[in-house]
């Protein structure tokens, strides 16, 4: 019997896709609080591995349909490689002891942030960025990585206050992030040993349904202006950090409807 859950959680994800096919971003940021209305998820931890694996998918299909990977873009950003993929460990080390309600609390709060960097496009002012700004920003984005799968957070943040052109800023974002989740997915498969069958199955009955929203997010963004829909989008992200934050120290959502 087809569950009515299994519905929901389709339909979310094509939700999060079509965000991300439109502006570049969503799947790990809005899938997460809203799979967690469902009854159908244990944890937050177990949600997180599942979207973020899903996303990898989209990550690849956008890489793919825009032809922006590039392993060159990499070369001059390599410090902040090198250094995000080995904090990614340690991330994943927090995210195997973290307790789910601190785990609640800590996630909610990276998406306000990522939600207030978008609203104040915030940007640190450096006379020059040197290898020492790529490390200190692989450290916090390894740990954000391997712990949610939000390692592009400080990236975003360090790579918006260099004068990279925007064509070069994008692609080496993509490849970043491809590289990040890529290493997310291997980190949590290996060491925190988090896939299991329910897992596996939710991905391959969402898979579809995910890469045809970001297909139609992708023509959409093309066709309609996104000021209004960017801005309701940040109101949607903040909303969802303080109901992480609130259910974490709670233990209910803020409103008894999705309790």
């Amino acid at each position: 019997m087809f569950e009515i859950s299994i519905l929901l959680m389709i339909v979310i994800f094509v939700f999060g896709a079509f965000l991300k096919g439109w502006s570049g971003f969503g799947t790990n940021l809005v899938v997460p609080p809203l799979l967690l209305f469902l009854s159908r998820f244990d944890s937050s931890k177990e949600v997180m591995v599942f979207v973020v694996t899903v996303n990898l998918f989209l990550n690849l299909f956008m890489i793919i349909q825009g032809k922006k990977f590039s392993l060159k873009f990499l070369s001059e950003i390599w410090v902040l490689v090198v250094t995000g993929v080995l904090f990614n460990f340690v991330g994943v080390y927090f995210f195997k002891e973290i307790d789910d309600a601190l785990f609640r609390v800590l996630l909610g709060s990276a998406i306000i942030l990522v939600a207030l960097n978008r609203i104040f496009k915030l940007k640190l002012h450096f006379k020059e960025i040197t290898w020492k700004h790529y490390l200190i920003t692989g450290i916090f984005s390894g740990i954000l990585n391997g712990m949610f799968g939000l390692g592009g957070i400080p990236v975003l943040i360090l790579l918006g206050s260099t004068k990279m052109d925007k064509v070069k800023f994008k692609t080496t974002l993509v490849t970043y992030f491809f590289v990040m989740n890529l290493m997310f997915i291997i980190s949590q498969g290996i060491i925190a040993k988090s896939y299991n069958m329910f897992i596996i199955n939710n991905i391959l009955i969402v898979f579809i349904f995910a890469i045809l929203g970001c297909v139609i997010g992708v023509v959409m963004s093309s066709r309609v202006s996104d000021k209004i829909f960017q801005r309701v989008m940040n109101s949607v992200l903040i909303f969802f950090g303080i109901n992480l934050i609130y259910v974490g120290f709670m233990g209910k959502h803020i409103f008894t409807i999705f309790s």
